[in-house]
């Protein structure tokens, strides 16, 4: 994915939200993480330069621990249809786990179109 686009600029929004609140700086996150990304990465990622693999989201999303209303609000950011007794955390591991099974082709038209779709 090249640039910015609706997705990946929101969830780095959200991902930068996130570790304000905690009173985190882009370094403590790295070393949450055994410094398995780089503090460049992470400032990529909240600007919505590029993709973010499942993988890295899970491990950056690992070191926040989200609460439950966090977990709603990203299910929100990346437009998980829901119905009201469905499992926000749930659907995101759905999710996860069908995009870590596409290529990286298939996975940039598939995010492409939810962009072309989204309200955001």
């Amino acid at each position: 994915m090249r640039g910015k686009t609706a997705l990946t600029f929101a969830l780095g929004k959200f991902l930068q939200e996130i570790r304000i609140n905690r009173g985190m700086a882009q370094n403590d996150v790295v070393e949450s993480l055994n410094r398995s990304v780089a503090q460049s990465y992470i400032s990529n990622v909240e600007a919505g330069k590029g993709s973010i693999s499942a993988d890295c989201l899970n491990l950056i999303l690992s070191a926040y621990k989200l609460t439950e209303e966090e977990k709603k609000k990203l299910a929100d950011v990346i437009c998980l249809p829901r119905q009201s007794n469905d499992d926000p955390l749930l659907q995101y591991d759905k999710l996860i786990e069908q995009l870590s099974a596409l290529t990286p082709e298939v996975r940039e038209k598939v995010i492409a179109a939810t962009n072309a779709q989204s309200p955001l």
